[in-house]
C-alpha cells in the first residue's frame, strides 16, 4: 500500500472554558465543527483487503465483503452526526463497502465504555486524544500493536511530525497502538484592538516571557470605568505540554517531578504576571478575551481559533520562550485513530486510518482549521484559508521549529490538579513557589499510591 501522508481532524475540548488559570479539561468544545468538516473532498486509492469477494454486490469494488466498523469516541468533541460528516462519508466514499458507524460518550446512561463492553457492544476503532488513551484503551484491555500492519502495508511514517510517534511508542513500550489524526499544541492569542487603543506594539513571534511580561504591564489599565487585562493563560494547558519536556511524573519511580527545578521555573515565570496591578486572576480568561474584550493577550490551545467570533480583530504569535528553554516548543497534544483487538476487521481498518492520513484530506482539513501532524509547510501555510476568520492569520505561529519531548503515565491526569493548585497558591500569594511545589508533589504521591494500591 502506498503511503500518501498524514492526519485526520480535531480540536480537543480541553479546557476552552477554563473558569481560571490552572483549570484543566480534557477536552474542548468544537463550536465549529460542523462548518469545518463540511465539504471535504478525498480521492480514492486502490488498497487490498483480507475479506473474500462477492460479485452479487455491484456497489462495492470486486473481491470485497460488506463490514460494519464501529467507531467508539470517549467524549463528546463531535456528534455521531458530525463524526459522521467529517469522517464516515469519506470512509464509504473510499470504501463502498464499509459501512463505519459511531458511538460516543453522552450524558445518557451507559454511552461510557466499560459499560458498552459489559453489555456486548464490539468497538473496532477508538478515537482519542492521548490525554484519554489510558481510561479508553488502555485500561479496557483493549490495546492492539499494528507494527506488523505498519510493516505489511509498507506504510511510511517519516512524513508525520515525529513527536506524534514518539509519544506513541513511548505509551506502548515500543509497541504502536494507533495512527495519529491531529495534532494541538499552545500558542498566543492577542486582541489587536486593544493594542490600537492603547497605541502598545503587537506582541511578536518568538518573544521571552520577560518581553510578554513587560508587554502586559504596558496594556494592563483601566480606562472608561473599563478594567483592561494584559496577559492570562490556562495554567493547565501549560504544565501539560511544557518546553521543558518535564513529567508529571517519572515512568521509573512513579513519583510525582512537581518540586522540580523546572516547574519552579514555569511557575515562578507564570505567576509573576497576576502581580501586575489589575492583572489578577479574577474571570474566566476565554470569556474575557472572546466576550467581554477585555483581555489583550491570552495563551491557550492552538485551537482555541476556532471558537473566536468572526469580528473580533485578533491574531496569534509563537508560544513565548522561556530563558533556558529557547529553542524548544511546547510539546505535542495528539489525536489518535486506534485499532482495538477485538476488531476482526484489522486489515481493513488499518487501511481506513491510514488513508484518513492522507496528504489530500490533511490539506482539506489545514484549510478548515484544523491543525495537521505533517511536517509538510505547505499543508500547513494553508490553515484555515476556507475560513473567513483566519484569513491573513499568523498561522506559522502554530507550529514550533522543535516540540518538546513528552512523557505520559496512566497517572498523568490524577495527578494535574495538584500542579495547579500549587500554582493557584502562588499567583494568589499564599505561598512561596517551594512550599507550594513540596506539597504538590506530596499530594500527587499519595494520589498515586492509593490509586496503585486499589489495582491490587
Amino acid at each position: 500500500m502506498g503511503r500518501q501522508s498524514v492526519i485526520g481532524s480535531f480540536v480537543n475540548k480541553a479546557g476552552l472554558d477554563a473558569a481560571h488559570a490552572g483549570r484543566v479539561h480534557l477536552r474542548m468544545p468544537m463550536l465549529l465543527a460542523a462548518a469545518a468538516a463540511a465539504s471535504l473532498l478525498l480521492s480514492a486509492c486502490s488498497r487490498e483487503t483480507e475479506n473474500g469477494a462477492k460479485a452479487s454486490d455491484p456497489v462495492k469494488p470486486a473481491g470485497k465483503n460488506p463490514i460494519e466498523l464501529v467507531f467508539y469516541q470517549p467524549n463528546n468533541d463531535f456528534s455521531a452526526e458530525q463524526l459522521m460528516e467529517i469522517y464516515g462519508n469519506k470512509i464509504k466514499e473510499k470504501f463502498p463497502h464499509i459501512t463505519p458507524k459511531f458511538l460516543m460518550l453522552t450524558n445518557e446512561k451507559g454511552t461510557d465504555l466499560p459499560s458498552l463492553i459489559a453489555a456486548g457492544q464490539k468497538i473496532d476503532i477508538i478515537y482519542s486524544s492521548i490525554g484519554a488513551t489510558y481510561s479508553s484503551l488502555i485500561n479496557n484491555g483493549y490495546q492492539y500493536d499494528i507494527t506488523p500492519l505498519i510493516q505489511r502495508n509498507r506504510f511510511d511514517m517519516s512524513p508525520i511530525e515525529p513527536s506524534t510517534i514518539d509519544i506513541l511508542r513511548q505509551i506502548g513500550n515500543g509497541q504502536i497502538y494507533g495512527l495519529p489524526v491531529v495534532n494541538q499544541s499552545l500558542t498566543l492569542f492577542y486582541n489587536k484592538d486593544l493594542f490600537d487603543k492603547f497605541g502598545v506594539p503587537y506582541p511578536k513571534d518568538r518573544m521571552s516571557w520577560d518581553e510578554i511580561y513587560e508587554l502586559a504591564k504596558k496594556v494592563t489599565r483601566t480606562e472608561g470605568g473599563v478594567g483592561y487585562k494584559g496577559l492570562m493563560y490556562s495554567f493547565g494547558h501549560v504544565a501539560r505540554l511544557n518546553p521543558y519536556g518535564e513529567p508529571y511524573i517519572d515512568p521509573k519511580t512513579m513519583k510525582s517531578r512537581f518540586d522540580s527545578d523546572k516547574f519552579k521555573s514555569l511557575i515562578t515565570n507564570l505567576a509573576r504576571v497576576h502581580d501586575i496591578p489589575g492583572n489578577d486572576m479574577k474571570g474566566n480568561p476565554a470569556t474575557l478575551f472572546r466576550v467581554d474584550r477585555t483581555l489583550a493577550m491570552f495563551v491557550m490551545l492552538t485551537g482555541h481559533g476556532l471558537l473566536l467570533p468572526p469580528d473580533l480583530n485578533w491574531d496569534i504569535v509563537s508560544f513565548p520562550y522561556f530563558g533556558d528553554a529557547k529553542d524548544t516548543g511546547p510539546q505535542s497534544y495528539p489525536n489518535y485513530f486506534y485499532i482495538t483487538n477485538v476488531n476482526e476487521h484489522k486489515q481493513d481498518s488499518f487501511e481506513v486510518i491510514a488513508y484518513l492520513t492522507s496528504e489530500e484530506i490533511q490539506t482539506h482539513l489545514s484549510k478548515r482549521g484544523f491543525e495537521t501532524i505533517l511536517k509538510n509547510n505547505e499543508i500547513r501555510s494553508m490553515y484555515g484559508q476556507s475560513m473567513e476568520p483566519f484569513k491573513n492569520k499568523n498561522v506559522s505561529a502554530l507550529f514550533p521549529p522543535k516540540y518538546a519531548p513528552s512523557t505520559w503515565t496512566e497517572y498523568n491526569g490524577l495527578v494535574e490538579k495538584r500542579i495547579g493548585e500549587a500554582h493557584n497558591l502562588v499567583a494568589r500569594g499564599e505561598k512561596d513557589v517551594n512550599t507550594a511545589l513540596r506539597m504538590a508533589a506530596e499530594q500527587a504521591d499519595a494520589d498515586i499510591e492509593t490509586a496503585r494500591s486499589s489495582k491490587k
